[in-house]
């Protein structure tokens, strides 16, 4: 248990990083670029296809939706565990 809870956490922060990382224009073909593209996008890409940004104003709500939806899973495993 105590494993999933430090993955799952893990990757909150892996998305956050990307976030973060998004904001600076950073050069598409570094390294850290695409291994968080490559790591997040499995995630992120369906709730883009959820709540497109172009509805927003081209404001991207994908990952606050993942961490949402991890927080509450993670919560949800712990009551039922």
């Amino acid at each position: 248990m105590r494993a999933l809870q430090l993955l799952i956490a893990s990757y909150i922060w892996i998305i956050i990083l990307r976030a973060v990382v998004s904001w600076i224009q950073p050069q598409p073909r570094h390294l850290l670029v695409r291994w968080l593209h490559k790591v997040t996008e499995p995630v992120l890409f369906p709730l883009r296809l959820l709540v497109p940004p172009r509805l927003l104003g081209g404001l991207d709500i994908s990952p606050v939706l993942a961490i949402l939806l991890l927080q509450y899973g993670l919560s949800a495993l712990r009551r039922w565990l």
